[in-house]
């Protein structure tokens, strides 16, 4: 309790081979890690001082003093308190220190038999050994604002909207009769794609068409949450396309319909339409 906040050095060889567990306050997390490197810690956990959490990056100090080289992480005050009642007690605790995965953002191959390629630089400059694996994910969680903005690809002008062209091919049997039946208001239905349209790193199978004029990729997506929006924005819906968003009714002439052109027609490339 003398050194709650780890901002003093630790003396004693207390914390030696072990891993410290110190409250946010006072001093730079960087100066709490680094005391307790300079003491022979091997990681530190540093948990919050307010409920809940409002940080998501420990803050180091900008005065160019090296960085301490042990793994360091945040907590919430109610774990942290928690461990701390239970080392009082007299219990030994183990500690496994994993750092977040590092998220890499790539727009992925332009077909599922296409490649993609890209190359990160990975070093240690801990003393533990570093063990690492990749993994492909998708995360709509992230930041909207590096991903999405307004464009038309395909349009002679990107930052134009370009001119409509209707598909005669699709027919009654590609319409989808939910809208108009339900009269549906901040709605929408699910289907099936024809092939895996690759999204932001991933190949999906569905979406929903939403009756506000949005194609919503995002699986978490709950319809009726998208009746307003703007782009870009850190607020749900996320992983969508928006042709046509509107806060938008749906009435019984409306005519909402979904279907793959032909292969006569589509060029080679396999081809979705879908209009409202």
């Amino acid at each position: 309790d003398d050194n709650i906040e780890g901002c003093s050095p630790f003396v004693g060889g207390s914390v030696g081979g072990c891993v410290v567990l110190v409250r946010r306050g006072t001093c730079y997390f960087s100066l709490k890690a680094q005391s307790a490197q300079d003491a022979g810690a091997v990681g530190i956990l540093v948990y919050d001082n307010v409920e809940p959490t409002t940080i998501t990056m420990m803050r180091a100090s900008s005065d160019g003093a090296p960085l301490p080289e042990i793994p360091a992480f945040l907590i919430t005050k109610t774990v942290g308190l928690g461990l701390r009642e239970r080392l009082i007690s007299g219990e030994t605790i183990t500690a496994n220190m994993s750092w977040t995965p590092l998220v890499v953002w790539t727009g992925g191959p332009a077909n599922s038999g296409g490649n993609e390629r890209l190359s990160l630089e990975i070093s240690n400059l801990g003393r533990l050994p570093l063990h690492w694996d990749a993994q492909p994910e998708l995360g709509f969680t992230n930041n909207q604002a590096q991903f999405y903005t307004v464009a038309y690809p395909g349009s002679s002008d990107p930052t134009s909207e370009p001119s409509f062209i209707w598909a005669d091919d699709l027919g009654v049997s590609f319409e989808l009769t939910y809208f108009a039946e339900n009269l549906a208001d901040d709605d929408a239905q699910l289907i099936e794609l024809p092939f895996p349209f690759p999204f932001f790193g991933q190949f999906f199978h569905r979406l929903h068409i939403s009756s506000n004029g949005l194609l919503v990729f995002d699986p978490l997506y709950t319809p009726g949450a998208d009746s307003s929006g703007y782009i870009p924005s850190a607020s749900e819906p996320n992983g969508f396309v928006a042709p046509f968003w509107d806060d938008l009714v749906c009435s019984s002439i409306t005519r909402i319909s979904a279907g793959q052109l032909p292969s006569s027609l589509d060029g080679g490339v396999q081809t979705m339409v879908i209009q409202f």
